[in-house]
């Protein structure tokens, strides 16, 4: 029906996979794979070309758009920096079910348990704002929930962060599944969770978060970095040492 609708005949899309795999219980996974290609053949251009009188006649676009506006867009505002431009590009790539981006490609997009791709960090130029160390003896998923909490509590200080979105980059999947959905079945996850959800409402953030695998998180090593005090100048009476390495 579906085919139909998209004007291809019956069973169009049949042969997605192979018959031994349509047989074998994947019936889930061959529909899948069937709609997603019917997704990726619609032209979103040839759409709105369709669509445009209507959607003007029932006034949700205004009168003044034209078919060349559609067909032939104006570039983008270019003053925005490319990093903040390639963060909503990834932006784009969140579910339904959340801010998760979930970078799927090729058949890992058909299995049932999808492999997820971790981000490349090092798109982005990076200076460290915040350092601190462990200093509880807890459980790792524990430490990688308190310093996303951590985090929130440093935009939070900061008036011009607030009412905005932000990528957030985290190499444990546990407190993303846990932050995005506000809820753990651990106990003190779930205290910290709502420790980010008060931050998140009073702030008004939108946090979009991404797997980074750990070898690529750049703010990785500075958890395991012991900072220390610099030493004082006996003559100057004063400190020394770079002042940068932690705010």
């Amino acid at each position: 029906m579906k085919e139909k609708l998209y004007n291809y005949r019956a069973d169009h899309t049949i042969k997605a996979m192979s018959s031994k795999d349509a047989k074998s219980g994947k019936s889930q996974q061959v529909k899948d794979c069937r709609h997603g290609l019917l997704g990726n053949s619609l032209d979103v251009t040839s759409l709105a070309v369709l669509l445009l009188p209507l959607l003007q006649e029932w006034g949700y676009i205004p009168a003044s758009l034209t078919y060349d506006d559609v067909v032939n867009p104006k570039p983008q505002d270019l003053t925005d920096s490319v990093e903040l431009r390639l963060v909503r590009a990834y932006m784009s790539y969140a579910g339904h079910k959340g801010g998760e981006l979930r970078l799927e490609s090729g058949p890992a997009a058909c299995e049932a348990r999808p492999a997820l791709q971790s981000v490349d960090a090092e798109q982005w130029q990076w200076q460290t704002v915040l350092q601190a160390t462990w200093q509880l003896d807890e459980h790792i998923n524990t430490l990688e929930a308190r310093s996303y909490v951590l985090m929130l509590k440093w935009r939070s200080r900061d008036a011009s962060r607030h009412n905005h979105s932000f990528l957030h980059l985290k190499d444990s999947q546990v407190s993303i599944g846990a932050f995005l959905k506000h809820r753990s079945p651990s106990f003190v996850l779930n205290f910290l969770t709502q420790r980010a959800a008060a931050f998140e409402l009073a702030c008004n953030f939108q946090p979009f978060m991404a797997f980074v695998r750990t070898h690529r998180n750049p703010a990785d090593r500075h958890s395991r970095q012991i900072w220390r005090r610099p030493p004082l100048n006996p003559r100057a009476g004063a400190e020394t040492g770079d002042e940068g390495q932690a705010a």
